[in-house]
């Protein structure tokens, strides 16, 4: 059984996610204050004591608490008390570096043209290795971080935005802001694997073949010869007639 928790607390733990801190778990609410619930669930099942959380029981507490910390819209889900949710602003001094964790698939492309968002939103970036690596996880198991120069970034960071204290945004990102491991070759053979050569074992161990053409019986003595024919009647003694 997975861990048990009140409505009340789950109902503390969500508006604390969504309504005061939510780039402290990487998520970032569009402009009304909504997040997909999937990546609320996530950041659930990266926490230890939420990880027992599923879609269930948060739509629950809409019945069970008077003053429900949330509201949902089909998929999306948000704080219903957002006074306290942080703001985007211009991003006036930012750390000089930055950091995110793309798809493996995407590594060579964000080396070689840089990064865009794939959406009508921002690239997100994190100020921190750890929350990069933890956003990068929710897209693939075994991501690539990378690390963004902001003294490369176009002069005056137009369009460069804070969210928050750890997250910064960023409608595209120039190929020239990022480092990262070099890609894999792209046409890189894989190793052949050699196969084991079996120990040659007998065909019929501890036994013998048959031989289908001998006979089981073997010859008599008294009544077949050497090539097999009949041997002629013994004659009785002269004494017996």
């Amino acid at each position: 059984m997975g861990k048990q928790t009140t409505p009340q607390q789950l109902g503390k733990f969500l508006c604390y996610v969504l309504g005061r801190h939510p780039d402290e778990f990487g998520l970032v609410p569009d402009p009304q204050g909504f997040v997909p619930i999937m990546d609320l669930l996530k950041v659930c099942a990266e926490e230890a004591d939420w990880r027992h959380v599923r879609r269930a029981p948060i739509e629950a507490l809409r019945l069970v608490l008077p003053d429900c910390p949330i509201e949902i819209n089909g998929e999306q889900i948000r704080a219903a008390d957002r006074t306290h949710l942080p703001c985007r602003l211009p991003a006036a001094h930012p750390p000089p570096l930055l950091y995110i964790a793309v798809r493996r698939r995407a590594h060579g492309t964000a080396l070689e043209r840089g990064l865009t968002s794939p959406h009508a939103g921002s690239v997100v970036l994190a100020d921190q290795t750890e929350l990069a690596l933890r956003m990068g996880r929710r897209r693939d198991h075994h991501p690539v971080m990378l690390t963004v120069h902001l003294s490369r970034y176009p002069q005056g960071l137009p369009g460069f935005e804070q969210f928050g204290d750890h997250i910064y945004l960023c409608p595209d990102l120039p190929a020239s802001c990022i480092t990262g491991p070099p890609p894999p070759p792209a046409h890189a053979e894989p190793a052949v694997k050699k196969k084991p050569v079996a120990a040659v074992q007998p065909k019929t161990p501890g036994s013998f073949i048959l031989d289908p053409t001998r006979s089981p019986v073997p010859p008599s003595q008294g009544q077949h010869g050497k090539k097999g024919g009949r041997k002629p009647k013994r004659q009785p003694p002269p004494w017996r007639s």
